[in-house]
Formats: structure tokens, C-alpha cells, sequence
């Protein structure tokens, strides 16, 4: 009944510069997430530049893989437009390469719309998984860090990558 009382009388008053009150309990800006804010999957950490790490279950058995070696880089389209496209280097011969498309929004889950390809490491230069299209990716708000949800052939993974990005303000 308030709320409608308000409208009619803002409505009413509108000529003289009458403003609606805003409800505070909804923040119109959505919040960076991070892998804290996350309560339904467990992520690795890449707290070091040139870290990746994948944790989950491939082919019915638990699996688990890092490299720390700074030798592996994430690479992306320029992330102002659609196709948004990012490739990892892993421990050869891995590589995770993804697309996808808007809503793109930094620090909020996005949906890996176009799929893409995953080669684990331990499967050798000829064999690929898909990742399907409802896997995710989070890119984070401050630094050049990404979390994943994949759904490919064979498994499940949730993973992390952070690299070093000349281009990007990091904090």
C-alpha cells in the first residue's frame, strides 16, 4: 500500500521534481564474485602468475593436475567485444581453448556459449575433449585470474589459471 501511495503521489507530483524512493535492500550493481562466494564447487588456488590447476573427476576417476612452472600463459581476445576467445597453455601437450558471448561481465559467472576444446596433459597430442556449452568462466574483477566450471567429455572439472598481463590494471 506504501509503495503505491508513493507512485501515485510521485506521479501526481512530478512537475515539481518529486523522486521515487529507492529501495536500498537491491543493489543494482552486481557484486565481483570469487571463488568464496561460491557454495556448491571446490576450486584449486593460483595465487602465483603462471599457475593453472584443475581438480574433479575424468573418465570415473578422480583427477587432479597442476603446474606451477611459470611456463604456462593465458591468452585472450581483447575482452571489449563479442566472440571472447581464451586459450591456456598446460604441461605439454595440454591446452584449453574456449569462446564465448555476451553477457560478458567481469567478476560475474558467464555462461562458455560456444564450447571449445580441452587437452589434458596426460591424454597425449592426439586426443581432445570437448567442453560443452554449459560450462562456465569467471574472469576476476581486479587482476588477470580465471575461474572455470567445465563440463567436458569424460568428466567434470572446476579449475583456476592467473597470469601475468601487462595490458590489464591489475590492483
Amino acid at each position: 500500500m506504501r509503495k503505491n501511495l508513493a507512485v501515485v503521489l510521485c506521479v501526481t507530483l512530478a512537475p515539481f521534481g518529486c523522486v521515487q524512493p529507492v529501495d536500498t535492500r537491491y543493489d543494482p550493481v552486481p557484486r565481483c564474485l570469487w571463488a568464496e562466494n561460491d557454495k556448491w564447487h571446490t576450486f584449486p588456488e593460483c595465487t602465483e602468475v603462471n599457475t593453472s590447476a584443475f581438480m574433479g573427476t575424468i573418465d570415473g576417476i578422480p583427477y587432479s593436475t597442476r603446474d606451477d612452472s611459470g611456463m604456462n600463459t593465458t591468452a585472450t581476445s581483447p575482452l571489449i567485444a563479442p566472440q571472447y576467445e581464451l586459450s591456456l597453455a598446460l604441461t605439454f601437450p595440454g591446452s584449453l581453448d574456449v569462446d564465448w558471448w555476451d553477457p560478458y561481465i567481469r567478476g560475474q559467472w558467464t555462461q562458455i556459449s560456444l564450447g571449445g576444446i580441452m587437452r589434458l596433459p596426460e591424454d597425449g597430442i592426439n586426443k581432445h575433449r570437448h567442453v560443452f556449452q554449459d560450462s562456465q568462466i569467471l574472469v576476476a574483477c581486479e587482476d588477470y585470474a580465471f575461474l572455470y566450471i567445465l563440463h567436458i567429455d569424460g568428466g567434470d572439472l572446476t579449475g583456476c589459471s592467473r597470469s601475468a598481463d601487462p595490458d590489464f590494471p591489475g590492483p
